[in-house]
């Protein structure tokens, strides 16, 4: 029976990846759960809502983590570059300023996968539900230091990044000294250049020392011995002379067989570096067992070379249409796939607004992904739709172009008068007057 524990404001439940978080509902500012439905709306940004409970005493928020998603306080034990992938999704959440949602950007919150995206457990309403005017530049800022170093969360966030300024690397001093996100962005770009770059120079360095001598026969004392020469020196030839012990044989095979799986990251992370994806996944896709690490590099190849097919099959579809739509717009255009997800994102590049509607109920759009279809409403005179779902977003802009198009509808119906339309007009134009004071 999964049990309670405490979390954020409250108490949290997990059972597999089913969550119940519960908070006194006198932490908020709620009057009827139907002022909480927006939380079910799904979010790029958040796990899935399923149930909304409430009462006078608790709120009750019902979640289901996505397969593949881990607690981000493991991220601290990847490698470098997984790091530098995690702390650059993190940025996503700059965003929440402009969204009607907001979270606590800790880390017992937060939760990463394949491909290094993050999403956050607890989604609140501005206005309704805590934090409150948290700095969500500042947390973010907390979060790359606490990936990176040994400082605990808390105390970054409570003493300031500052009170361990001169511990660390230089790279978290310009996270440190960010201004705007832009500079965190630059910041991470930088260092991602200087640690391939380090990785290339690592791996000229280990096949010029590291690599295992050929095997010598010693002679001690009239008895042949066999030693293996590694990167360290000999093995210890244990109590007896005359041959090596059992553990000394363990103890060389491990190592060799550490050199090879270092000698093969290494070589992964050049050939990345080199834009030689061919080779990279020719390296990595013969291998019958793979580490986060190398998945991670073998799914950047698949997606190098154009394999999004393959790509997808080491995480997700959707992981691979979010990266691309980040990275590689073109690429996104030119997959060829009878999948609808792919299909609705290559249509609305493609402009072709008529299918993006014909296939918004084939996919569970995101946040983003009902913009498009917003979007796609205005550019096929569906106003009313196209307002109706951006209302639902809180998005102001297109509320306004969608109220616009209606007013253009209005001047192109033949079948009104111009008094008529100027009434229309004119109410409309209030409309709009009152979602910019909102």
């Amino acid at each position: 029976m999964a049990k309670s524990n405490m979390f954020l404001e409250g108490t949290l439940k997990v059972e597999g990846r089913k969550c119940e978080y519960r908070i006194s509902t006198s932490l908020t500012k709620i009057d009827a759960v139907s002022e909480l439905k927006p939380l079910k709306s799904p979010s790029h940004l958040f796990f899935d809502c399923t149930e909304i409970h409430y009462d006078k005493q608790y709120t009750i928020l019902n979640y289901e983590i996505e397969e593949g998603f881990v607690p981000l306080p493991r991220a601290r034990k990847q490698a470098p570059l997984q790091k530098l992938a995690i702390a650059e999704n993190l940025l996503t959440f700059r965003f929440l300023g402009e969204s009607e949602y907001t979270t606590f950007l800790y880390p017992e919150n937060l939760y990463f996968k394949q491909l290094q995206e993050v999403k956050a457990l607890y989604r609140g309403l501005k206005g309704l539900t805590n934090p409150i005017d948290q700095n969500d530049f500042y947390y973010i800022q907390c979060l790359i230091v606490y990936l990176f170093t040994k400082h605990s969360f808390d105390s970054l966030r409570k003493q300031g990044i500052y009170s361990v300024y001169e511990d660390l690397s230089d790279f978290l001093k310009h996270i440190a000294d960010a201004r705007n996100f832009d500079d965190i962005e630059i910041a991470i770009v930088r260092e991602r250049e200087r640690l391939q770059e380090t990785y290339m120079k690592e791996l000229d360095s280990k096949r010029k020392t590291a690599m295992p001598q050929p095997n010598k026969l010693l002679t001690i004392g009239g008895a042949i011995v066999l030693a293996i020469g590694l990167s360290g020196g000999s093995f210890a030839l244990g109590k007896s002379i005359y041959a090596p012990s059992e553990a000394s044989t363990v103890a060389a095979t491990t190592n060799q067989n550490d050199l090879k799986q270092s000698n093969e990251i290494l070589q992964a992370y050049r050939l990345q570096y080199k834009g030689q994806n061919d080779e990279l996944v020719k390296l990595l896709s013969t291998k019958k067992q793979l580490n986060a690490e190398e998945k991670s590099l073998l799914q950047q190849g698949y997606i190098g070379i154009g394999n999004y097919a393959e790509a997808a099959k080491m995480s997700s579809e959707e992981d691979v249409v979010k990266y691309l739509v980040a990275h590689n717009d073109e690429g996104l255009k030119n997959w060829k796939s009878d999948s609808p997800l792919v299909q609705f994102e290559q249509a609305y590049i493609n402009r072709d607004f008529n299918k993006v509607i014909e296939l918004k109920d084939k996919i569970k759009p995101d946040d983003r992904q009902k913009g498009m279809l917003a979007s796609s409403y205005i550019n096929t005179n569906k106003a009313k739709e196209a307002f109706d779902l951006a209302k639902g977003l809180n998005d102001k802009s297109l509320m306004i172009q969608a109220k616009n198009k209606q007013i253009d509808l209005i001047k192109s119906d033949k079948e009104k008068d111009d008094d008529q339309k100027k009434k229309e007009i004119e109410s409309i134009q209030k409309e709009i007057e009152n979602i910019n004071k909102a």
